[in-house]
């Protein structure tokens, strides 16, 4: 999203599900810096208090999960209807379509072995 914080916080808080805000740790935007820049998921990593590699960065840009990637972070492909489509030098991100697939991604990640599955913490919600 590159909506502000109080626009994330009025799209979760009214959602065809419910008030999802509490749910939902930190939410990050644009003031926190740029999504085609590394340096700001390093940043999010330091007041999220995780190390780059326990972040989970979902997006259908190329040049964020790039970004991200080159932070230490987990970069993983939205695949959606009407998305632009991703060049061949993006297949080294994991490509998911709902959120099982975020979870199926992390797994694979962070070198669990099968059977075993990653435990998101905290969910944030970024730009």
């Amino acid at each position: 999203s590159s909506a502000s914080v109080n626009a994330q916080k009025l799209l979760f808080g009214h959602s065809a599900e419910g008030d999802l805000t509490g749910l939902i740790s930190h939410h990050f935007d644009k003031l926190t810096g740029s999504k085609k820049k590394s340096e700001s998921y390093g940043d999010i990593c330091k007041q999220l208090g995780i190390r780059p590699s326990e972040l989970v960065f979902v997006s259908d840009s190329e040049v964020e999960l790039e970004a991200a990637a080159a932070a230490g972070c987990c970069a993983v492909a939205s695949v959606r209807p009407g998305n632009a489509q991703l060049s061949d030098a993006a297949d080294r991100f994991p490509r998911v379509r709902s959120l099982q697939g975020c979870v199926d991604a992390t797994d694979a990640h962070s070198g669990l072995a099968p059977g075993q599955q990653a435990v998101f913490r905290e969910v944030a919600w970024a730009w």
